[in-house]
């Protein structure tokens, strides 16, 4: 402290405080808020420390769940920089030295909750000017206001406070009433039910009270809560009272005029070319309304209405005309009759027919079909088509409707059309939208016709399409279903195409075909209508042996009609000799077993086709299914086509050529031109041959041919030689 108390003083002061607060303390904690410390208990919270630094502080009400009951002993001691601090209503004392040497410290206004001030509580508080004792203070401690030389004490008269700053010489004793008033109103007018909250301020602005008190004169009109909220409930006029509760007994009078509701709502109702009608809400009580309507010639509001009812047709109005109206309830009681506020004002147009709005079309080949929304005020729509020649949109119909078709139009051509509303009245005058609403769209190209498929050029998994060219277009589009699976796909194809070839089909299924030609203009695409349908179904895998093998030979004879790309490829091998492998004519033999042929085109360099080597040179290949091993045939499913693979019945007779394709080697030849040589037998125990059917041609063949040869070179020794010649062949179509 700035002056030292006496230590024995002091001793027994804090002894005293010690006591009080371990008592009390018992069984409390401590809770930290910011900047600030309490010590808490089931009785509240004690402000125990303030560890800030703000200017301006204000003491919270609660801490946690507590109750700010209290501010203890030297909670703010020696602070030196608040200015002004705000204790809540929840304190009932201050302790010893709380606000010790708080030399910043200005102005304290004590709440009414406050009880007691403890010793010291505000020891060379040397700044202090102001501070609020109010009438509920009953206990001040010694030296609580000690050292404060600049101190004006407000406190009210016979109270505790008031003697108790009496026997101060340094403290100055004033006591502080309202001396003035100042209201948010000076009076009020308002509607029935309406409610409105009173503003009070009484200066100057250190009172030890600020409380007033509220009166109505007839709270038949007007109710006034303790809180200042000015509720009407009848019709007339009443008077507030205000009055400050500081025993200053100044006052201020309010009047309130309670008229009827204002009209929240007026609008039209319907509207025709000529009148108009409107209607407004109900206003509670109201015995009538008086609606009015502005004269734009007089500039004045006259009354059109004065009655119970709450609609109203105005027939004098013509298309074009622009009125303004406005209504307000009135409430008779007794001889007198109150008005309430006039509603907004409703300003209605008697518009010209609106624009069409939503204009789109759907083209055919040679007609548009337009449709539209209804346009506002409007009775007929016209119709416009633009002449490019004329440069100029001209008549096409006029309709009542909300659609109209344009005919006569050329297929796959782009065309502007425009629609504009209109009102036709009784008297024949014409009145137009002020614009039209336009658009662009284009017919449809013509239908594709002639759309067909090549029943010859049908197989496993691809076909062949065609139809008639249509000219001016993008391009077609081709629909294609599976009948099977209900898939579908679309194709776009050139528009300089008059066929296609579809591949990747599946194998014995059904599918239909249908085609639109399409046109691109910008980004704007326009389809014409399908084609009738087309439906066919691709070749299917064969179910039966002697099927397949009749497929393989139709496939063999097709494929030498083509003329293709193809290399056959004769490999003669030695599988089992026996004799002297050092004889000079059987190594000769061995060695002219090896034959390979080339094709360009179909056709060898010598000028034979490739049917020469693949089936009889007289004619296609005869074989049948009785040539061949039933058992040995087998076939199955191979990508979009199939495998076939057969073996031919053994031939024994000697020097006999076979019928699918000839020997290599011509033993009757070497017979002729080898000294020395004879042939004993030849014979072929079985040919294998295994094929690739696709597209209903064969894309592949592979021959495997054993032969057996018995011979003799000289007149004794007997040979035997065994050889099996491999056939691979190629057919590439291009």
């Amino acid at each position: 402290m700035k002056k030292q108390l006496s230590r024995s003083l002091m001793l027994i002061l804090l002894i005293l405080a010690m006591t009080v607060f371990f008592a009390s303390a018992a069984n409390a904690k401590t809770v930290t808020s910011g900047d600030f410390v309490f010590e808490a208990s089931s009785s509240g919270a004690v402000l125990t420390q303030y560890k800030g630094n703000a200017a301006s502080v204000e003491i919270p009400e609660k801490v946690s769940s507590y109750k700010v009951t209290a501010i203890g002993a030297e909670a703010f001691w020696q602070n030196k920089t608040m200015t002004y601090v705000e204790i809540p209503e929840t304190v009932t004392s201050v302790g010893y030295a709380a606000f010790n040497e708080c030399t910043a410290l200005k102005k304290v206004v004590l709440p009414s909750s406050v009880a007691s001030i403890d010793d010291a509580a505000f020891w060379y508080c040397t700044g202090l000017k102001k501070i609020v004792i109010p009438q509920s203070v009953t206990a001040i401690g010694k030296d609580a206001f000690k050292g404060c030389n600049a101190l004006t004490a407000y406190t009210v008269k016979g109270s505790y406070g008031e003697e108790y700053i009496k026997g101060l010489s340094d403290v100055t004793l004033g006591y502080r009433y309202a001396d003035s008033m100042t209201l948010n109103y000076t009076s009020l007018t308002v509607g029935l039910t309406a409610e409105r909250q009173l503003e009070v301020t009484l200066s100057p602005d250190v009172l030890y009270s600020s409380k007033v008190t509220y009166k109505s004169s007839d709270t038949n009109v007007v109710t006034v809560s303790s809180s200042g909220k000015v509720k009407a409930v009848g019709i007339g006029t009443a008077t507030i009272t205000v009055t400050a509760a500081d025993g200053s007994k100044i006052s201020k009078k309010i009047s309130v005029t309670v008229n009827p509701q204002k009209v929240k709502t007026l609008k039209q109702s319907s509207v025709t070319q000529s009148s108009v009608t409107l209607a407004w809400s109900e206003v509670s009580k109201a015995t009538g309304y008086k609606l009015y309507k502005y004269n734009t010639e007089t500039k004045k509001w006259v009354c059109l209405l004065t009655s119970a009812k709450r609609t109203y047709t105005d027939k004098t109005l013509s298309m074009g005309d622009t009125a303004k109206y406005k209504v307000l309830a009135y409430i008779k009681s007794g001889s007198k009759t109150y008005y309430g506020a006039y509603s907004s004002v409703l300003s209605v147009v008697m518009a010209k027919p609106g624009n069409v709005s939503g204009l789109t079309a759907a083209s055919a080949e040679t007609y548009t079909k337009l449709s539209w929304k209804a346009a506002e005020n409007a009775n007929g729509y016209r119709v416009y088509l633009y002449d490019s020649k004329a440069n100029k949109f001209v008549k096409k119909a006029s309709v009542t409707s909300l659609s109209a078709k344009i005919t006569g139009l050329s297929a796959n051509t782009e065309y502007k059309l425009a629609v504009q509303a209109y009102y036709k009245g009784s008297d024949g005058n014409v009145i137009f939208a002020e614009t039209q609403q336009e658009i662009i769209t284009a017919t449809r190209p013509a239908c594709v016709s002639g759309l067909t498929y090549d029943k010859n050029a049908v197989f496993v998994n691809k076909l062949t399409l065609s139809w008639k060219s249509l000219e001016g277009i993008t391009g077609y589009e081709l629909y294609i279903l599976n009948n099977a699976t209900k898939q579908s796909e679309t194709k776009k194809l050139a528009y300089n195409q008059t066929s296609c070839t579809l591949t990747g089909l599946s194998g014995g299924t059904e599918y239909t075909f249908k085609m639109r030609a399409y046109t691109q203009r910008d980004s704007a695409i326009t389809y014409s209508y399908y084609s009738s349908a087309v439906t066919a179904t691709t070749l299917s895998i064969p179910e039966t042996k002697e099927t397949a093998f009749n497929t393989f030979v139709e496939a063999l004879n097709n494929t030498r009609n083509y003329e293709s790309n193809a290399v056959i490829y004769k490999d003669v091998s030695i599988k089992d000799f026996s004799g002297d492998r050092n004889d000079t004519v059987l190594n000769s033999i061995a060695a002219a077993s090896t034959d390979i042929r080339r094709f360009e085109k179909g056709i060898t360099p010598d000028g034979n086709r490739v049917s020469a080597y693949i089936g009889p040179e007289e004619g296609d290949c005869t074989l049948s299914f009785s040539d061949i091993d039933a058992d040995s045939l087998s076939y199955k499913a191979n990508g979009s086509g199939y495998e076939v693979t057969f073996t031919l019945s053994p031939e024994s007779e000697t020097g006999a050529k076979n019928s699918l394709l000839a020997p290599v080697t011509d033993w009757s030849e070497v017979e002729d031109s080898v000294r020395g040589f004879s042939l004993v037998s030849c014979r072929y125990p079985g040919t294998k041959v295994t094929a690739k059917i696709q597209d209903g041609l064969v894309s592949y063949m592979e021959i495997s041919m054993p032969l057996e040869v018995s011979f003799k070179t000289g007149l004794i020794t007997t040979y035997s030689f065994t050889q099996t010649i491999v056939t691979a062949t190629a057919f590439v179509t291009v």
